[in-house]
Order: structure tokens, then C-alpha cells, then sequence
């Protein structure tokens, strides 16, 4: 059950009883995160100092929101200055993105980290990644450059031609990237040889385009399908579970044990703006972030993954720029 506190306040997507056991845990996140040169610009725009004494979840709700035009006003030097600060010289892990949505007809570049590989996994992948947007093709580049046995070719949907597809069948790929909405045309790009070929598929923004899942399955028989829910891209905030998108629906993932997430201006129906605060790692700190992404959240007895809250997602516009101008604000 949700916490008797949340109710009254925003939704925050955990039961009463781990709220209390992490309330010591979050405290000290706020105060380390506080001294960051990133947040106390943000707490000082609101006249707002953190106070650890005085922490509890009334406390919390005083905390003030980001929103993604705040985000892009402080801009992106504290945020370097904070991880150079932590990290020293390892600074290299981490990747500019850009999220779905512009602030005053500016793009929105922050920091998110490269996903580091898993320990013991030693598979020699040979992925592609066809997608149009910059950000996501550069961020999987890096990601490569990172890991060893695992490379990454990267092309946008208008370089499927028959000289690419002599190319393709020379890589000798086993693993695909791609955005759902360019589903049909990569389908149609590549032969059954190919196709058998492929053991996994990563779905970008899967959430937003479920009537594409099936004409990619049908495709790719036997293939792994890997559907990526993130919230505007920020990692580490949700986590994919098969039982959640079984039961739920497609649309359906839990909050990941390194983010806080909640529900604010809920309406009759239960729906909300979820709001995200992220506590690892510290340089990449998010602190009630607004998503301007709605959903609605169920309080369970026990997924089979053992979670007890499930967050569904709405769809969200399609949000898409031309290459070039991706690389203009790169």
C-alpha cells in the first residue's frame, strides 16, 4: 500500500514501510547532492536550503521541482564541474544526450552515463544501430568504445541502400538497435539470411510505439526483443520486467532501487506527471525531476520479480528532429 503520508502530497511510488527504511539513505544523498555546484544554483533560484535535521517525507514535499526549462537555463558546465570534481580523470564515461522535447526552441543537451557492461559477459557482439536521432547514434558509438568484444556499426534509416546491404552482409552482425517507427523499412531492408542471424533486438522509446512490437517479432522468430523504457532517456530511473509488461501491459516497468519516483496533480483516475529523483550515480544526481511524462502507478502484493509497485507509462508524441540538425547542436 502506498504511504498514507504520499497521499496526501504527491504519490511517491514506494509502500510506508520502505519510505521509513530509506529515509536515512535519501537523507544522506540530499546532502551530498546539495553541495554539488549544480544543485545549489537550483535550490538558491528557489530560496530553498537543505536542512538534514529537520528531514523527514512532509520535508520532502517542500523540496522544490526541476523542470526540463530549469535544466537547460543552469545549463551544462556545473554539471562537468560536479563530475570532474568526483571522478577525476574519468570523466569519459559519460555521453551528451538530448531528450523528446525542445525548452523555448532550444535542444536540451545533459550528461547520462555509459552503460558499463556486465560482469562475466564475454559475448562478441556485432550490433547495428539504425536510428535518426544524433544523440542516440553517438551514445551508442561511445558504449562501444568502452567494451571489449562488442562493436557497434551505426546508420540512419536513409542509408539502407543495396550498397550498404553488401556492406551489412561483410560485418556479419548478430545483434540489432533500432526505433520502432523505422521498423518497417529495416524489415523490409534486410533478407531472411540476415534476419536469422540477429539473436537480440533493442527497442529505443519501445513505450511509444507498441503496434510495431508484433510486425518485429513476426520478422525476427526467436530472436531476443529487449524493449528499453527510459524516461526521456534518463537511465537508471525505471527497470524492464517481463511479468510487469505480461500482466500490465507493454507500456509497464518498475522503479528502479536507484531512483524515487512520484506522481504529482493526480487527477480522478489516478493519472499523474511522473517526477523523477535519481540517487546514483551522485555526479548525475536528479533531484524531483519534472518528465512532463504522465502515467499511473499500482501498488501490488509481489510481482514474480518480487516488486510490489508498478508504474505504466502514456505513450508520448513522437518527438523527432532531422540529422542535421542534431549535428548542429552537438
Amino acid at each position: 500500500m502506498p504511504s498514507k503520508l504520499a497521499q496526501n502530497h504527491s504519490l511517491i511510488l514506494k509502500s510506508e514501510e520502505k519510505l521509513q527504511n530509506t529515509s536515512a539513505e535519501i537523507s544522506s544523498f540530499l546532502r551530498s547532492a546539495s553541495k554539488l555546484r549544480f544543485w545549489k544554483i537550483h535550490f538558491a533560484n528557489h530560496d530553498f536550503t537543505f536542512e538534514p535535521k529537520k528531514f523527514n517525507w512532509d520535508y520532502w514535499q517542500k523540496i522544490p521541482f526541476i523542470t526540463h526549462k530549469e535544466l537547460a537555463i543552469i545549463g551544462l558546465e556545473p554539471r562537468l564541474r560536479d563530475a570532474r570534481a568526483i571522478l577525476e580523470k574519468h570523466t569519459g564515461r559519460f555521453v551528451l544526450r538530448i531528450p523528446f522535447r525542445k525548452t523555448d526552441n532550444q535542444h536540451l543537451l545533459y550528461l547520462d552515463s555509459i552503460p558499463k557492461k556486465p560482469q562475466g559477459h564475454e559475448e562478441n557482439l556485432r550490433k547495428i544501430q539504425i536510428t535518426e536521432s544524433f544523440a542516440l547514434n553517438l551514445q551508442g558509438v561511445l558504449s562501444s568504445l568502452q567494451k571489449s568484444h562488442y562493436y557497434t556499426l551505426v546508420l540512419t534509416p536513409y542509408e539502407l541502400d543495396s550498397r550498404m546491404k553488401s556492406a551489412i552482409q561483410d560485418y556479419h552482425l548478430n545483434g540489432l538497435s533500432l526505433d520502432p517507427q523505422d521498423s518497417k523499412r529495416i524489415i523490409d531492408f534486410f533478407d531472411q539470411e540476415i534476419k536469422k542471424r540477429v539473436k537480440k533486438i533493442r527497442l529505443f522509446r519501445s513505450f511509444e510505439y507498441p503496434q510495431h512490437l508484433h510486425q518485429i517479432r513476426l520478422a525476427f522468430p526467436g530472436t531476443r526483443i529487449l524493449p528499453q523504457h527510459q524516461l526521456i532517456g534518463f537511465s537508471y530511473s525505471v527497470r524492464n520486467c517481463l511479468f510487469a509488461q505480461r500482466d500490465f501491459g507493454k507500456n509497464s516497468v518498475h522503479p528502479s532501487k536507484y531512483a524515487l519516483l512520484e506522481l504529482i496533480n493526480l487527477d480522478s483516475n489516478g493519472r499523474g506527471e511522473i517526477v523523477v529523483t535519481r540517487t546514483k550515480p551522485l555526479e548525475l544526481a536528479l533531484i524531483r525531476y519534472r518528465t512532463g511524462i504522465f502515467g499511473k502507478a499500482q501498488f501490488i502484493k509481489q510481482c514474480q520479480c518480487k516488486s510490489n509497485v508498478v508504474l505504466t507509462f502514456e505513450p508520448i508524441k513522437k518527438y523527432q528532429l532531422p540529422l542535421a540538425q542534431y549535428k548542429s547542436n552537438i
